[in-house]
């Protein structure tokens, strides 16, 4: 080919790149010292570019020719069956997941019983050397040995019931707390007194509540709170009531 001179199959070659590495660089500095080379090659390109968009919308209306041909044969029942099914086992879900809150909620036994227990402190009105020996080991806390002392009495005082059944609830021996302040409220009605009375329905009914004898405790609990004579009176609410009676469904 002459000077300034080209043909369309260098063009093609060019775009199509088909060209080498030093004919490339010749057909570029052709491109550089003739714009009406640049010119025919910019419409080449522009052509071939029309081209491809034509054939990939024509491809594009093809499909969706094709698609919306097919689309009134599916059914669309099953979906919102699946749909429909899906709702309802999420709504399972989030009411078993409520339920399990709630159920998760509500106080134990343990929990309403470290909630309203308070460990019994004797009111010491004698001197030192007359306090006897289980009281004193009770009052440093040393409630195995309280218990010990106490089993070993075969006529132990109310005074001494009320202790070790405080010694067995500090123990975790609910069982044996109530068996304790039981005696002593059987004591008390065969002599028709009622030292420590108030004292021990309290603790019997903590240690009821403790030892899960729900209903015995909501008993005791109630004759408390009716009682307006009862020293713990205002020891249990209604609502604290409530929450026990709750353990006991």
């Amino acid at each position: 080919m002459d000077n300034g001179q080209h043909t369309d199959t260098e063009l093609q070659r060019f775009m199509d790149e088909e060209m080498n590495a030093a004919e490339q660089d010749a057909f570029k500095m052709k491109l550089q010292n003739n714009s009406l080379l640049r010119d025919e090659l910019a419409g080449l390109q522009s052509a071939r570019t029309a081209i491809i968009l034509h054939a990939a919308n024509a491809q594009v209306a093809a499909i969706a020719k094709e698609r919306k041909a097919v689309a009134p044969v599916v059914r669309m029942q099953p979906y919102r069956r699946i749909l429909k099914y899906g709702i309802a086992a999420a709504a399972c879900v989030l009411l078993f997941i409520a339920g399990l809150l709630t159920w998760n909620s509500q106080p134990s036994a343990d929990t309403l019983f470290a909630e309203q227990y308070v460990a019994y402190e004797p009111v010491q009105s004698r001197g030192a050397e007359d306090v006897l020996p289980l009281e004193k080991a009770y009052i440093r806390h040393q409630y195995a040995a309280v218990i010990s002392a106490y089993k070993s009495m075969a006529a132990p005082a109310q005074k001494e019931m009320l202790l070790a059944g405080n010694a067995y609830l500090e123990t975790n021996q609910p069982v044996k707390a109530v068996q304790a302040f039981n005696r002593l409220l059987e004591k008390n009605k065969s002599i028709e007194t009622k030292i420590y009375n108030d004292e021990a329905m309290y603790y019997l009914a903590l240690a009821h509540l403790k030892a899960k004898d729900y209903a015995a405790a909501v008993d005791l609990m109630e004759a408390i709170l009716a009682d307006t004579t009862n020293a713990y009176h205002k020891s249990f609410s209604s609502s604290f009531i409530n929450k026990v009676k709750k353990l006991n469904k």
